[in-house]
């Protein structure tokens, strides 16, 4: 939507160089980092130990989300 003009300010976004082309990042940002979480079902707290757990299992995100950039572009997660 920042792309096409939908929207004027948004806040959360990564700085990535694609989106550099279309959107300027306010400088210093808010914010310097970002932590990804993973909740998984009651009573299993040890199903995620390492990154390659995740291949194992199906995966929910917000449509249109990026995370970082190895989640983002591994092709072996579901």
């Amino acid at each position: 939507m920042m792309k096409d003009g939908t929207i004027d300010p948004m806040a959360g976004l990564l700085k990535r160089p694609e989106r550099e082309e279309y959107i300027r990042f306010v400088q210093p940002p808010c914010k310097e980092r970002s932590d990804t979480i993973f909740f998984v079902p009651k009573g299993k707290p040890s199903l995620i130990q390492t990154y390659e757990d995740l291949y194992a299992l199906k995966i929910g995100t917000t449509l249109g989300s990026k995370y970082f950039h190895q989640f983002d572009e591994d092709k072996k997660l579901r």
